[in-house]
């Protein structure tokens, strides 16, 4: 349960902070002054703490890192589309576009940690050969190339067992 929780939350974290963002803008909207930034900051600072802990399940998990790394991705398609939007919103505040960019390179890392940790088993016990092995660890860093490259991680371990 404990090691399942995580990369629930690291899934659902980021939807929090559109909710959020969005709750934001409607009562800016509203003209009552009530927008601030210290939500935004208690936000961004969870979701570096939530990227942290699961770096560090991922590190520990022994069996079912290709699933869970490829759910994760899945689930967060949406909020990198979001993202991509907010930050063609963005473009006029280049501090707020940079924060924006670390955060979500930070979140890339915490959803490929898994994949990276069954490619790593997957290549010590012998099953993954190292030049496909080389080229999945490196799809797991790129946008875009990371949801296919966890996509075929999963299909080449489930066709293995």
């Amino acid at each position: 349960m404990r090691n399942r929780c995580w990369p629930v939350l690291l899934a659902l974290w980021p939807y929090a902070g559109i909710a959020m963002l969005m709750g934001q803008a409607l009562g800016a909207g509203r003209g009552d002054g009530s927008w601030t930034p210290a939500p935004l900051i208690v936000w961004a600072a969870g979701l570096v703490f939530v990227c942290g802990l699961n770096l560090l399940c991922a590190l520990c998990q022994k069996e079912g890192h290709a699933r869970t790394g490829m759910i994760v991705k899945l689930v967060l398609i949406p909020y990198y589309a979001a993202s991509f939007l907010f930050g063609g919103l963005l473009v006029a505040a280049p501090p707020a576009m940079l924060l924006m960019v670390l955060l979500n390179g930070l979140l890339l890392l915490a959803s490929s940690s898994y994949s990276l940790r069954g490619i790593y088993l997957c290549w010590r016990k012998g099953t993954l050969k190292p030049l496909p092995a080389a080229v999945l660890a490196a799809t797991q860093l790129i946008f875009v190339l990371d949801v296919p490259g966890a996509v075929a991680l999963y299909a080449m371990e489930k066709r293995r067992s």
